[in-house]
């Protein structure tokens, strides 16, 4: 071969290395980009999977939070129920309070008023007891002739007398009448009230005086059925 021929022979095969270098680095690389974009295509499926998770985690979020709203709202609504509550219960502890002192200051006064009325009661008795002396005193001394009927009934003066209804205290339901301790009357005694003979019912003893007492109305008598002036007489 001359020397031109060998040359070109050599620069043939130089390109033919540097072609087939170049096709093995270009088949290289393809196959990198090949796997990278494989690769990248996996991650992009997974980054994608994440995103439908995160999506569906954010509705389920979203939903409890609504969820928790909901419930606070109405726990809300049941505390202003409660406290509602609790205020209109402390009113009407107050206005119970309230009513019941005024009862209490009512029932004072009545019982004031009734302590008033028997000790009116009482004077007033004993100024007509000291009336009917004065006028006893201004009469004759009475025949002998009467002193010995009086002698012979001494249960007159041994047993209780009959009484009679002076007045009736229609709020507290007891009565007021003219038998006391000179009568033999004392405290619990059970007595009748008649009239016209017909008994009305029974009367318990609660206050005695000397001259006049005071007795609570035993059910079913109601103070409606008593009358000043009915008669009192020791229950049989």
């Amino acid at each position: 071969m001359s020397k031109s021929g060998k040359t070109i022979t050599v620069f043939l095969l130089v390109i033919s290395i540097l072609l087939l270098c170049l096709t093995i680095i270009t088949i290289f690389f393809f196959q990198k980009e090949r796997e990278m974009r494989k690769f990248a295509e996996v991650k992009l499926q997974g980054a994608q999977e994440n995103a439908i998770d995160l999506e569906a985690n954010l509705k389920e979020a979203k939903k409890q939070a609504f969820l928790f709203e909901e419930k606070t709202k109405e726990a809300e609504e049941r505390i202003n129920g409660l406290m509602d509550d609790l205020e209109l219960e402390k009113g009407l502890r107050e206005e119970m309070k309230a009513e019941n002192t005024s009862l209490k200051e009512m029932l004072e006064g009545q019982n004031e008023s009734r302590e008033v009325l028997f000790q009116d009661l009482i004077d007033a008795k004993e100024k007509i007891a000291a009336l009917e002396k004065q006028l006893k005193e201004s009469f004759e001394v009475p025949p002998s002739g009467q002193k010995e009927i009086f002698a012979e009934n001494p249960a007159v003066t041994s047993e209780v007398p009959e009484g009679m209804v002076l007045s009736i205290n229609r709020e507290n339901n007891f009565i007021i009448f003219n038998l006391g301790k000179k009568d033999g009357i004392k405290e619990g005694m059970v007595l009748s009230v008649l009239r016209n003979a017909q008994r009305l019912g029974d009367v318990r003893v609660t206050r005695v005086q000397e001259d006049m007492s005071v007795a609570d109305l035993v059910p079913p008598l109601t103070n409606s059925k008593v009358r000043k002036d009915d008669k009192v007489v020791v229950k049989e």
